[in-house]
């Protein structure tokens, strides 16, 4: 996956599609789906299951043995029924959840059990940070970390927002009060897999 503006400007529709969902569902959503990235291979078996309601296939959940994982996704397939998001449209918000949790599934567990770190009250401003992190990415730019916007990320947090970019190929170096960015050309998984992740929850957290 390439990283640019472009990129970016493409995949805006599908987050609009999720911040567009009434609130209790997305709220909803996001609970299943943080549980799903909680339990070990969660997302894997979530990215297939999605991906075979695309193919207009009825998903079956009798092979899921592990209870957690089993509930997780029942949720997320109830919040989608009840939203009659059951269409094989890859456009549609099914179509939005899932290439969420197709950027999700590629990302190791160590980056996981970070994003799903950030994901967790009593910090509602994180994922809101790293959503503007991203955007000083894309724009090959810089910001102050006096910015209010960037409050969260002050000491451990930083250091593990730092942990997470380095490890999707994205520099972030201080310089006084100054965050600046630079991209990695050689990284797995690449910049635009994290910057998916981290607007797809961004998008569902939004109040």
């Amino acid at each position: 996956m390439k990283f640019s503006k472009t990129d970016v400007a493409k995949l805006r529709p599908y987050f609009e599609l999720l911040s567009g969902l009434k609130a209790s569902a997305r709220a909803s959503l996001l609970q299943h789906l943080v549980s799903a990235m909680r339990q070990c291979g969660g997302v894997y078996l979530l990215e297939r299951v999605l991906s075979q309601m695309l193919d207009g296939k009825l998903p079956s959940l009798d092979c899921v043995e592990v209870e957690p994982q089993r509930e997780a996704l029942q949720g997320i397939l109830d919040v989608l029924s009840d939203n009659r998001l059951e269409t094989e449209d890859p456009n549609s918000l099914l179509g939005a959840l899932h290439l969420v949790t197709s950027a999700l599934a590629e990302m190791p567990d160590d980056n996981l059990a970070v994003l799903v770190s950030r994901c967790t009250r009593p910090d509602p401003q994180m994922l809101s940070s790293l959503e503007l992190l991203m955007q000083c990415v894309i724009e090959n730019g810089e910001m102050s970390l006096s910015s209010d916007d960037l409050a969260p990320l002050t000491g451990e947090t930083f250091q593990l927002t730092e942990e997470l970019f380095r490890s999707c190929g994205v520099g972030l170096q201080r310089n006084g009060d100054v965050l600046r960015t630079e991209l990695s050309v050689c990284c797995k998984p690449q910049p635009l897999v994290l910057g998916i992740a981290i607007k797809g929850l961004a998008s569902l957290a939004r109040c």
